[in-house]
């Protein structure tokens, strides 16, 4: 289809150089758009009603491509004020896709530099910055407590966060987590801290009792042995500890273990 001709046809036929008084909606537009060096002198203005406006637009985009015209196209979509013509949902989905590719074309031409590129090049973003990295991973850091030791079967398969540890079994990270975190063993693996870190956080120990007469069972317990041992989550043992509403759970009661 010849879009050039089409797009002139419109222009010449329905292009009015004066707003008609005849109470309908018309539109400003650019015989020659402002992006492609166009003025606002009067010999480059006409008036269209706002379907036909939004067909010259959609032939310029047809003409010229992803570019300018790409953006203006998907700006006839756009109605503030409720008064232009209303494609239907396929047309606005191609005009969005539209505006999509100029936005690529012009990232991958350098023209834009992207928000989260921006701050990754200003220092400020954690993907690509090696002094951050570095900060992170090492034993002094303060983000540290994120770091662990994984077993199996007592023996130190992995050091790192949960996630590099999914990662380098082949595990589903959410998987990995709310058992972990909630179990305190996944798989036969576990995890905890055992290396000497000012940073890293000590693994909290609990005395265990019975709720109903109040005699101890067990004293000093991590929330992993607490799991094995009686089938209590970690997270309900903390709550009980740290006394938030819950106060037992299996007839168990659990305080935090003073040495």
């Amino acid at each position: 289809m010849d879009y050039q001709k089409h797009h002139d046809l419109l222009i010449a036929k329905r292009g009015k150089k004066e707003k008609p008084n005849d109470g309908g909606y018309y539109e400003r537009h650019h015989i020659l758009p402002r992006s492609l060096g166009g003025s606002d002198k009067k010999d480059n203005l006409i008036y269209l009603t706002g379907r036909e406006h939004f067909m010259v637009h959609r032939l310029l985009y047809k003409i010229h491509g992803a570019g300018p015209m790409a953006y203006a196209f998907h700006a006839m979509t756009m109605d503030r004020y409720g008064n232009r013509y209303k494609p239907n949902a396929r047309i606005i989905e191609i005009a969005m896709k539209a505006k999509r590719d100029a936005h690529s074309d012009r990232y991958l031409n350098g023209e834009i530099v992207l928000k989260g590129d921006q701050h990754r090049l200003s220092g400020g973003g954690n993907s690509k910055n090696k002094e951050y990295k570095e900060r992170c991973t090492g034993l002094t850091s303060s983000v540290s407590k994120f770091i662990w030791d994984f077993y199996k079967e007592e023996t130190v398969v992995h050091t790192g966060t949960y996630s590099t540890f999914a990662k380098e079994f082949q595990f589903v990270y959410g998987g990995v987590y709310s058992s972990l975190k909630q179990k305190g063993s996944y798989k036969g693996y576990t995890y905890g801290n055992k290396r000497e870190n000012p940073h890293r956080t000590k693994a909290a120990l609990y005395d265990v009792y019975d709720y109903r007469s109040n005699s101890p069972l067990q004293s000093g317990i991590s929330a992993v042995q607490i799991w094995e041992d009686y089938s209590v989550l970690a997270m309900t043992v903390k709550r009980i500890a740290n006394h938030e509403g819950q106060r037992q759970s299996k007839g168990l009661g659990f305080e935090h273990h003073k040495p």
